[in-house]
């Protein structure tokens, strides 16, 4: 190493620390002056003057409601930046300055406190730190008192410790900051340096990144999938880290490591044609994408952290209109949340199943209160993009989320406030993948209403397969929802080899034992006979909604189900794939669901319990536990991928196959009659993990 001048190692010595500390928090204060300067309009000044009371209250404000009063906060930063503008008329007017400080001291006498806790903790503070800072040398010369409860509002729900876990811990201390640097706070700001460290983790315990890269948030009954608060956590974060990039409060590699990954292998996984997949917005269901992914994006490209570039092609793919450069294919198991994404050229689908660890969508704050059958099993399905697209979860039925086996009927649904009554009451909920296919499935049980369910995702369809449907005093039918989405065409159908068409708003229609169905270039083949099909195409407030269902009667006992949804096809394709179907269901039992596609040569297989099952070549798998097989063979190699759904339910560490054939591979064993393979299952946070092993068919 070389070796400093002595004179300039003498000067560096002598530079007292506490100046580097100085400049850092200097830096802080430039960059957040920066995001907080803001030039209102004259008519947003005025507008706000017109309803300000000489004792700082606004008139139009009810300051005794239990709701949301931070109008008050935004018009305080208006007469900051109107006082701090240059370029504004009221740049630096006494009276402007006068009327901010009676408005400030009237909310922080007031102290308004809503039912909602979150506004008090997060909301207001947020919202008050910006014009804080922008009036805070005036308020540190003339009213030092003033200034010193403002910054004691903004530390009050920090201060609290509680609530820190997720986003509601990254916005609590972003809301705090500003008081750290105000006060050139060093000991509070290398806190909250540690504070944003610990919440930049792989966790297992309460809320944030969980180990298979999604988040969870308000997982008070069970995991609950949470793209919406995942967006408010790294909003916080990566806010928090723009500001500090460079300085002694910034993070390591390490966690900016933790938020690649979680970009990478989560977050761009549910986002398609700039939709989202509404399984994971929780009590706002929605498929708009969340307004935050791209600025959290471009945030996180800002950090220059080691997987820029992946992230750099992740933007191009997503919002630069590079998505047929940069296409992202693939099946991934997530196997914290009981979710799998499938992903191919033209179109994605997903299942999000629930279980003993899981929970669907909650509701709360007034919102979701449709959302009982999110956690039924959902299966939404996504060609352009456009198919749950606004209103539609302000007109669609809520008995009839695409995927799901529910109760039809017009009472009110249940309340899964904060996500009470939205788990399952069985374990077995997940799959297996390769990374390129998978299968999923649970078994249901729920309000007297047991069904086994469970998807298999190829290439250019998937199978969807249903059994065991079954009710205990129920007071309408049960029906299986294929899909249902916001109509763009007609409905085409085929029933006894002729094709038939409904106009959008031609109404309900039964069907019974229909070839296939096909709505916007999505198609659906009936695999079984004599099953009644609903077809609904109606006009809800200027929405056109279509919806397919399989109606199972009420209190079914024992129905079944089984159909390929077939999307990016015409009705020649459709033709042509019922004469030459690929598929070949080998057991559709509550012990065992299982299919073989001949054209792939895979074969996916759900065991629900241990037991045998006869393979499309005649030859038998037995296993000894639950779990979830795939098997692709090519030439003489097999792949055989093996995943547990009951995850941290039951996990053991061993799972046996033995088939009844010759395989060679490290982990058989074999009299060339029957295969032995014993599979070590992933331990720990990893449970439900797939595993994937390559052996050689031996003729």
């Amino acid at each position: 190493m070389k070796k400093l001048p002595l004179l300039t190692g003498l000067i560096l010595f002598l530079i007292p620390i506490s100046s580097i500390f100085a400049s850092d928090i200097d830096t802080l204060y430039a960059r957040y002056m920066v995001t907080a300067v803001y030039n209102p309009t004259q008519e947003t000044v005025k507008s706000a003057l017109s309803f300000l009371n000489s004792d700082g209250s606004f008139s139009d404000i009810d300051y005794q409601s239990k709701t949301d009063i931070s109008i008050h906060l935004t018009r305080l930063r208006v007469l900051a930046g109107a006082y701090q503008s240059e370029n504004n008329a009221y740049y630096h007017d006494t009276i402007i300055k006068n009327q901010y400080i009676n408005a400030l001291q009237f909310w922080i006498i007031t102290d308004h406190r809503p039912s909602n806790w979150w506004f008090r903790h997060v909301g207001y503070p947020k919202a008050l730190g910006i014009s804080l800072f922008l009036m805070n040398t005036e308020l540190k010369a003339d009213h030092p008192e003033l200034f010193q409860r403002a910054i004691e509002y903004l530390l009050w729900a920090y201060n609290k410790n509680d609530h820190m876990e997720g986003a509601n811990g990254a916005d609590k201390i972003f809301a705090a900051l500003p008081a750290a640097i105000l006060t050139e706070n060093d000991t509070l700001l290398r806190r909250f340096q540690q504070q944003i460290k610990d919440l930049i983790v792989v966790q297992t315990v309460g809320e944030g990144i969980e180990p298979d890269w999604m988040f969870s948030q308000h997982s008070f009954q069970g995991r609950q999938l949470y793209a919406n608060y995942q967006q408010e956590y790294l909003n916080s974060i990566l806010s928090y880290l723009d500001l500090c990039k460079g300085t002694i409060y910034s993070v390591s590699t390490t966690e900016l490591t933790v938020l690649d990954n979680h970009i990478i292998n989560g977050m761009q996984w549910y986002v398609y044609k700039k939709h989202q997949d509404p399984a994971q917005t929780g009590r706002r269901p929605s498929s708009v994408l969340n307004p935050r992914y791209q600025n959290n994006l471009t945030l996180m490209i800002a950090q220059e952290s080691p997987q820029q570039q992946p992230l750099i092609e992740i933007q191009n793919r997503i919002f630069n209109d590079q998505d047929t450069e940069m296409k992202l294919l693939g099946n991934r198991m997530f196997w914290r949340f009981d979710y799998m994404i499938h992903r191919r050229e033209g179109y994605y689908v997903s299942s999000r199943l629930t279980s003993t660890r899981t929970i669907g969508m909650e509701s709360g704050n007034g919102d979701g209160l449709d959302n009982y059958y999110t956690s039924a099993g959902l299966n939404f399905i996504f060609r352009t993009g456009l198919e749950y697209e606004t209103p539609y979860f302000k007109v669609m039925n809520p008995r009839q989320w695409p995927g799901t086996t529910a109760e039809q009927g017009d009472r009110k649904l249940p309340s899964v406030e904060w996500g009470k009554n939205s788990r399952n009451n069985n374990p077995y909920a997940g799959g297996v993948s390769n990374q390129n296919y998978g299968t999923i499935g649970f078994i249901y049980d729920k309000k007297n209403l047991e069904a086994t369910k469970s998807w298999f995702y190829f290439d250019n369809e998937f199978v969807a397969l249903g059994c065991g449907i079954s009710q205990r005093f129920g007071r309408d039918s049960v029906m299986t929802t294929l899909n249902q989405v916001i109509q763009k065409t007609p409905v085409y159908y085929s029933e006894n080899r002729t094709v038939k068409i409904l106009e959008i708003g031609s109404g309900i229609t039964k069907v019974n034992n229909p070839e296939w169905f096909l709505q916007d270039s999505i198609g659906y083949i009936n695999l079984l006979d004599s099953k009644l099909f609903t077809i609904s195409s109606e006009i809800k407030n200027k929405t056109s909604l279509f919806s397919l269902g399989i109606e199972h009667g009420k209190n079914p006992k024992d129905e079944s189900y089984a159909y390929v949804v077939y999307p990016n096809c015409s009705e020649v394709d459709l033709n042509r794939y019922r004469e030459n179907n690929p598929i070949q269901i080998l057991s559709n039992t509550k012990s065992i669901q299982a299919v073989y596609h001949n054209q792939l040569n895979i074969t996916q297989i759900h065991f629900y319990e241990a037991g045998t099952l006869q393979l499309a070549d005649s030859t038998t798998l037995t296993v000894d536990q639950p779990c979830a097989v795939m098997i692709i063979e090519k030439d003489s190699v097999i792949e055989i991928s093996v995943g547990n759904p009951l995850c941290e339910s039951k996990n053991p560490e061993l799972i046996t196959l033995q088939f009844s054939k010759f395989l060679k591979g490290d982990q058989v064993e074999t009299d060339r009659k029957t295969s032995t393979l014993l599979i070590e299952l992933p331990q720990g946070d990893d449970a439900g993990k797939s595993v994937v092993i390559l052996m050689k068919n031996e003729k």
